[in-house]
């Protein structure tokens, strides 16, 4: 078995494997369209059934073994006080699809005592702190989320009950791991593009630190598409890549938004103090 984590080419001096370390090193407008080449090689010379442990799936990170403290103490409040519990907790459990029980256990596990996974725990926090519930997104019949990572949070929603049309933009590069990772799980209503035209409003669109480390042109042309949207959740770096997100939120996302009244809500993220700090952005429909 090849060991963790698994780098291009399986060695950490491979070509792919130096200029990923290089691109995560500069974190400039090249970071993604280096990534784009190494998921492409990865998919095709890796093995799937331990993506999971991809070096490259790691470097993004698409996958955690750590996370905030705070998310822990989300996700364990609502164990204790929500009636929803046993679905909260089904709905972080690793199915061990992507990655052996021994990498689990050593690099995602979150408790020694249950198969909580860490990234799920995370994604499902940010859920949690936004106020969305099974029952709210049981109501819902059409979720957008861009830039899903592994597909982790896709999953997770639909295990707390949502049973509408999920739809995934994303670069195809990792839409290729979403997929088999999606068919692997059973999932049949999951649509992927990385074409605009192709999305339309939705009852809930979901981006954490995707859709604010798109460039400017781009995020027009999504929001042409999705700004009649009932409800954001968005999770974002104040700044990134050199791109100004707290003024681009307020002077030009918020704008943008057409066809309701909305509340938005501003959450800081005071234990995420890294490019000039990090919020949520909350935004519902008041009718």
């Amino acid at each position: 078995m090849m060991r963790t984590p698994i780098w291009p080419d399986g060695r950490q001096d491979s070509f792919m494997s130096q200029e990923m370390i290089l691109a995560k090193q500069c974190e400039d407008e090249s970071y993604w369209p280096t990534m784009r080449r190494i998921f492409a090689h990865d998919f095709d010379t890796l093995p799937k059934e331990r993506f999971k442990v991809w070096a490259s799936v790691w470097n993004v990170p698409f996958v955690h073994s750590h996370i905030p403290q705070e998310y822990v103490w989300q996700y364990m409040n609502a164990l204790r006080t929500s009636s929803d519990a046993d679905t909260y907790a089904a709905a972080v459990e690793e199915p061990l699809i992507g990655c052996t029980a021994g990498d689990f256990r050593d690099y995602l596990s979150l408790f020694s005592d249950s198969m909580a996974n860490a990234t799920r725990v995370q994604h499902l926090s940010h859920l949690l702190i936004c106020g969305y519930t099974p029952e709210i997104l049981r109501s819902m019949n059409t979720i957008v989320e861009m830039g899903t990572g592994i597909g982790e949070m896709p999953d997770i929603i639909y295990k707390l009950g949502f049973r509408g049309r999920y739809v995934i933009f994303d670069l195809p590069e990792v839409s290729r791991i979403q997929q088999w990772y999606h068919q692997q799980l059973g999932h049949t209503d999951i649509t992927y593009t990385s074409d605009p035209d192709q999305l339309d409003a939705a009852d809930l669109c979901i981006a954490t630190w995707s859709f604010t480390e798109m460039p400017f042109d781009l995020r027009a042309k999504l929001m042409k598409r999705l700004n009649r949207s009932k409800s954001w959740l968005i999770a974002y770096s104040n700044m990134i890549f050199g791109l100004d997100n707290e003024k681009y939120m307020r002077e030009t996302f918020v704008p943008s938004l057409k066809g309701r009244r909305y509340k938005t809500t501003t959450i800081p993220v005071p234990y995420m103090p890294w490019n000039g700090g990090t919020n949520y952005l909350s935004v519902r429909s008041t009718y």
